[in-house]
C-alpha cells in the first residue's frame, strides 16, 4: 500500500508537470482521485491540440487561441505543439496510462467517468495511429491489456463502421437543396484599390488622376513601358484572361467542386446528410457539445446506435455506458433522476460516434465540432433538417413504395404480353 502511494504521487507529479500546473499539499496526500482526473485532462488537452477527424488549417488556428484562453480546461499557458511534443517524446507518460496505480483509480471512480476515460484513451490511440502513418508505440499494448475494456470498445465502433460503408444494395437517397446563406453587400468603395503586390501601377492615380500620397506612394503613377492596362484589370477584378491562368474566382470554383461524398448504407447516408447540414463548415466556426442543436444530434444518433446493437450479438458491449439504477452506489444522485426513476445512460459518446459515422466529414478541436462541405450553405437546426429531408422511415417507405409500382407496372406490362 506505501509502495503505490508512493506511485500515485510520483505519477501525479509527472502529469500535472506535462500539463503546466503543480499538485496541491492537499491532492499528493491523497492522489488516487486527482491522478484519474489528471490524467483524463491530459488525454482531452492532447486530442484539443492534435485535432480529430476533418480539420482544416483555418480551424487549427482558431484552435489555438481557444487552447490558451481556457487553462482552466487544457494545459495552463503551454502551446498545443509544446503539450504534443511532452505527449509523443516522453514514453514515461504513456507508461503511466498502463501503471496498475491507474488502473485502482479508474476501479474506484463513478461510471460516468469510467466511460469517459475510455473513450479517450481509444481516440487518442486512433490519432497517434494517424500522425505516425498507422503507427503507434509499444507502450499502448501494456495500456490495452491493463483496460480490457477498451477491446469491448473498439470491437463495437468496428461494427458500427461496418454499418456505415457496407452497401445495403438500397437506392441513394437524393436531399432536396440546403438553404443558402444570405449574401451581404460588399461595402462601397468611394475610390479605387491602391495597387498590388503583383501590380506596381497606383490605380487611384491612373483613373482619377489624383493620389493622396503624392510622391510618397510606393507604386507608378504612370503605365512603363508594354504594360496592358486591360489584362491588368481583367486579373485585378477575377476575370480569367488567356489560357492557363489562375485567379481568385479559379481557386473558389476549384473548393466548390469538391470530390463526392462516397457511397454509404442508406442509414449512414441519412445520418450524414444531418451532421453535414448541422455542423458549421470548419473554414469558418465550430459548435461547442453545450449547443442545443449537436445535443440532439449527438443523442439522436446514440438513441439510434443503440437501438440496433441492442438487437445483435453486442447487445452486452452497451454495459459499458449504461446508467446505474437509483440508489445504487455508482447510480444517479441528482433530483431529476430520483423524480423520473433515474437515467439510462451514464456517458454518451457523442464525439466517438460522430468521428465513425461522419467519416471524412466531421472534424473536432478544442473549439468544438464541425463539418466538410460545400461553402454557401447556412447551419439549419435539428427540427429544420429533418422537416426538409424527413424521417429514415419516411425515406425507406418511399423507396419502398417506388418499388412497388415499378413491380406492379412490370406486371401489368407481363400480362398485357400473355394477353
Amino acid at each position: 500500500l506505501r509502495q503505490g502511494l508512493l506511485d500515485s504521487r510520483s505519477a501525479l507529479q509527472m502529469i500535472c508537470a506535462a500539463l503546466g500546473t503543480v499538485p496541491t499539499a492537499d491532492l499528493l496526500e491523497r492522489p488516487q482521485e486527482a491522478l484519474f482526473a489528471e490524467s483524463t485532462r491530459l488525454l482531452t488537452t492532447v486530442l484539443a491540440a492534435a485535432g480529430e477527424g476533418e480539420v482544416p488549417d483555418a480551424a487549427t488556428s482558431r484552435a489555438g487561441t481557444v487552447f490558451a484562453s481556457e487553462p482552466a480546461t487544457f494545459a495552463g499557458g503551454c502551446a498545443p505543439s509544446a503539450i504534443l511534443m511532452r505527449w509523443y517524446d516522453t514514453p514515461r507518460l504513456l507508461s503511466i496510462f498502463g501503471s496498475p496505480v491507474l488502473r485502482m483509480a479508474y476501479d474506484c471512480s463513478r461510471k460516468r467517468f469510467r466511460a469517459q476515460f475510455l473513450c479517450l484513451l481509444n481516440r487518442a490511440t486512433m490519432a497517434e495511429a494517424r500522425r505516425q502513418e498507422g503507427c503507434v508505440r509499444s507502450e499502448w499494448q501494456v495500456v490495452f491489456a491493463q483496460f480490457a475494456e477498451l477491446g469491448t470498445w473498439r470491437d463495437l465502433l468496428e461494427r458500427l463502421k461496418e454499418r456505415v460503408w457496407t452497401l445495403d444494395g438500397k437506392t441513394p437517397c437524393t436531399w432536396p437543396e440546403r438553404p443558402k446563406q444570405k449574401k451581404q453587400a460588399p461595402p462601397a468603395r468611394t475610390m479605387p484599390p491602391e495597387g498590388d503586390k503583383s501590380d506596381p501601377i497606383c490605380w487611384n492615380f491612373v483613373t482619377s488622376n489624383y493620389c493622396s500620397k503624392g510622391d510618397r506612394c510606393r507604386y507608378l503613377h504612370r503605365f512603363p513601358p508594354g504594360y496592358d492596362a486591360h489584362k491588368a484589370d481583367a486579373v485585378l477584378k477575377g476575370r480569367k484572361v488567356g489560357p492557363g491562368s489562375s485567379t481568385i474566382r479559379d481557386i473558389e470554383a476549384a473548393i466548390e467542386a469538391r470530390r463526392p461524398d462516397p457511397p454509404t448504407s442508406r442509414w449512414a447516408s441519412w445520418w450524414r446528410e444531418l451532421i453535414r447540414s448541422m455542423l458549421p463548415l470548419g473554414t469558418d466556426a465550430a459548435s461547442t457539445i453545450q449547443d442545443a442543436d449537436v445535443r440532439k444530434l449527438a443523442v439522436s444518433l446514440w438513441r439510434d446506435v443503440a437501438a440496433w446493437v441492442s438487437k445483435s450479438d453486442m447487445k452486452d458491449h452497451l454495459r459499458l455506458f449504461t446508467a446505474e439504477p437509483v440508489g445504487h452506489p455508482d447510480g444517479p444522485t441528482d433530483a431529476v433522476s430520483n423524480i423520473f426513476g433515474g437515467a439510462e445512460w451514464a456517458f454518451v459518446p457523442a464525439t466517438d460516434i460522430l468521428l465513425i459515422v461522419g467519416e471524412g466529414i466531421v472534424g473536432v478541436t478544442a473549439e468544438g465540432f464541425m463539418a466538410d462541405g460545400p461553402p454557401g450553405y447556412r447551419c439549419e437546426t435539428f427540427l429544420e433538417v429533418i422537416v426538409r429531408i424527413g424521417n429514415m422511415d419516411d425515406a425507406a417507405s418511399t423507396t419502398q413504395a417506388e418499388g412497388h409500382s415499378g413491380s406492379r407496372r412490370r406486371s401489368r406490362s407481363r400480362s398485357q404480353n400473355r394477353v
